[in-house]
């Protein structure tokens, strides 16, 4: 009996030295268990922002992805992946598959470049949709750096710009067409304009010079009251006819450029170009810039033909809307050289007179295409 209390009290003794070494034991648990509880906590909350930012990027209304530090692909948005057709496994395999095969070498070349540097990468490029067609997208690839600039990410989008690139295709097609109009015009007014010379010279000026003729003719025969009413006569019509030849020399003049290193048989469109615009612009500085002095060059340089016109007259703000649109002519000068493949520049600071430096080719630039109506 005695043996079966000790025992009991042994028992008990060791019951109560473990109730109290777990109990000192409880903080240190519950540390360790309010710990655990966080890290949960921090782990669901991290899942939580993750599917959030997921969810914005998916819902963005472009298309976007990211890359490993190495270039490698490891996310797709959703627009990306329904625009394609492809998931991310597919797009891994064949991550340049979507490109157009016109633009891929382009694409491939600045993306090593970007890679190798560091740099924001951005080009415009076609890529296929899941039905096979191309769309234009300019796409762009950003890297995040580290604090030692590494980049330990690559972020990419893609914006459709298919409208924007058909609006300016159509853009330039206008502009070509309206080139051509242009063309045509400058065309006809110098056909027009050398017509009405050759019916001045050939008809009126011909006729002129008979009636003169006859005047003179009569004057012999005449007595001395009426002869002098016939000489002013004459004389009127000599007025007469010089300015029908002056009319007609300024609607077709004789043109013939003279200068070193001139080529032979220059392209008669562009000296005909060429004589328009240094009459426009000899006309401005007398007109308009109270010049006293007008210099005109011409030479042959790098294969074009250069023309340069300087006055000292008081010069004016060439890039106003004033300038523009007060019948100086400005426009007109540029058309006309760009419209035989060429370029003229005006500067005329005031106070210190106009230069209209022009550059043309020695042949004129045509079209290539037929204009469609």
């Amino acid at each position: 009996m005695k043996q079966a209390k000790a025992e009991i009290k042994k028992l008990s003794n060791k019951l109560e030295q473990n109730v109290d070494k777990r109990t000192g034991e409880l903080p240190t648990t519950n540390e360790a268990l309010g710990s655990e509880i966080g890290e949960r906590k921090l782990v669901e909350a991290v899942k939580e922002a993750e599917d959030r930012i997921r969810l914005i990027i998916d819902t963005i209304p472009t298309m976007a992805w990211s890359l490993r530090s190495d270039g490698v692909l490891d996310f797709l948005n959703q627009r990306w992946r329904d625009y394609t057709g492809l998931s991310l496994e597919e797009a891994i395999k064949d991550e340049t598959g979507t490109v157009h095969p016109e633009d891929l070498s382009t694409a491939l070349e600045k993306w090593v470049a970007a890679k190798a540097t560091g740099e924001v990468y951005e080009d415009e490029m076609r890529l296929r949709r899941a039905d096979g067609e191309y769309r234009w997208f300019l796409v762009r690839v950003a890297p995040l750096l580290d604090q030692h600039g590494n980049v330990v990410k690559w972020f990419g989008s893609s914006i459709d710009i298919e409208d924007r690139k058909r609006a300016e295709k159509n853009l330039e097609e206008a502009h070509r067409q309206l080139k051509i109009l242009s063309r045509r015009r400058v065309k006809v007014q110098e056909e027009e304009r050398r017509h009405l010379a050759r019916e001045l010279h050939d008809e009126i000026g011909q006729a002129l010079t008979a009636a003169k003729i006859n005047l003179q003719a009569a004057m012999e025969e005449s007595d001395p009251a009426k002869s002098k009413r016939i000489h002013e006569t004459a004389a009127i019509l000599e007025r007469l006819l010089g300015q029908v030849r002056q009319i007609s020399l300024n609607l077709r003049p004789a043109v013939r450029f003279s200068a070193k290193n001139m080529p032979e048989n220059l392209d008669p469109e562009i000296q005909t170009t060429c004589f328009r615009i240094a009459q426009e612009a000899i006309t401005n500085a007398v007109r308009h810039a109270r010049s006293a002095q007008i210099r005109v060059e011409l030479s042959h340089e790098n294969g074009n033909l250069r023309l340069q016109i300087r006055d000292n007259g008081r010069g004016f703000d060439a890039e106003s809307e004033q300038a523009q649109t007060t019948g100086l002519g400005l426009v007109g000068m540029k058309e006309r050289a760009a419209l035989v493949g060429g370029r003229a520049r005006i500067t005329a600071p005031r106070g210190k007179g106009t230069t209209v430096d022009v550059t043309l080719p020695l042949t004129s630039q045509s079209e290539n295409h037929h204009f469609e109506k």
